[in-house]
């Protein structure tokens, strides 16, 4: 049992989020938790999916070697598509259904925002300290916390985890689920530690996943359903001083790596990877309407948009 004590009653616990630039899944997280009412974002942290360092360069190449080119230049398209068509949204009429840009999100708001090549540094545990959260929520943040940072903030660090833990711990469980041919899929909120996504279960929740659905999609309902779950365990913290962990100590474990170059082209012989009238769909419709947002029908959503 996780004891957390805590005597702000009903005000909104104060919260450094860490994000990734240019996901999809952080972006719907940032646009659900800016509306929460349990939450008050003091700061913003931002990496890019890989650090730009001689050390990220080496990362790069590893993951290039491992991943492949092809599945390299589709991670790469998906990032950018996803990117033009968020800022694009914001030109349109009805702009305000559509997703927000996390920045403009922390300029309306006045949010600090850093960029953030290495969460472990004393530069980062500064700006964390300065802003003096309560909690910190990893929403789809690509480094790795050392114990320094787990321990600043009172009530530890909160990782939304677009996967159904401890089945599928690892690297991008929305591929795996999708290649391993699973019926439901699934989110999990946990306290960090220094392990890959061990540490305490606060809350996790499987969904079904829809016919040809692509891992985007699963994506993107994750980060919907791991920012509310945010919410109401944030609401439990303040009811009852407290949360308890999920206890699995009986439930099988399983780690999932990157997937090699040779998991990509067989997910490929039996389904895409992601397409664009998706990403557009989701960006469009943004996190206000559910039915629109699982509507098969593109021209339905743009007609309703425009």
């Amino acid at each position: 049992m996780m004891q957390c004590s805590t005597t702000q009653g009903n005000k909104p616990l104060r919260a450094v989020v860490l994000y990734t630039s240019g996901h999809i899944g952080s972006t719907v997280a940032l646009n659900l938790l800016d509306t929460a009412p349990e939450v008050e974002i003091v700061g913003m942290m931002r990496a890019k999916p890989i650090p730009v360092t001689k050390k990220g360069e080496s990362t790069l190449k590893k993951y290039l070697h491992k991943i492949g080119y092809r599945f390299a230049l589709t991670l790469w398209l998906q990032w950018w598509v996803a990117r033009i068509l968020i800022r694009l949204s914001s030109l349109l009429p009805n702009s305000h259904l559509a997703l927000v840009p996390i920045m403009k999100i922390a300029k309306r708001k006045n949010i600090e925002v850093v960029e953030c090549p290495n969460i472990n540094t004393p530069e980062a545990a500064e700006f964390i300290r300065k802003h003096n959260p309560d909690i910190i929520i990893s929403a789809f943040f690509s480094q790795l916390i050392e114990k320094e940072v787990l321990h600043l903030p009172k009530h530890g660090v909160w990782n939304i985890h677009p996967g159904y833990l401890p089945k599928y711990r690892g690297a991008l469980s929305y591929f795996w689920v999708l290649k391993n041919n699973e019926k439901k899929a699934g989110v999990t909120i946990h306290k960090m530690d220094e392990g890959i996504d061990t540490g305490g279960i606060l809350e996790r929740k499987e969904f079904r996943i829809p016919e040809k659905a692509t891992q985007q999609q699963l994506l993107v309902e994750a980060a919907l359903i791991g920012a509310r779950m945010v919410q109401r365990l944030v609401r439990k913290l303040q009811k009852n001083g407290k949360l308890e962990y999920i206890d699995v100590s009986q439930e099988p474990e399983q780690y999932f790596a990157m997937p090699t170059e040779a998991d990509f082209n067989h997910y490929r012989k039996v389904r895409a990877y992601y397409r664009i009238t998706d990403i557009a769909k989701i960006i469009l419709v943004g996190i206000k309407n559910r039915r629109m947002r699982k509507s098969h029908s593109f021209k339905l959503v743009m007609k309703s948009f425009l």
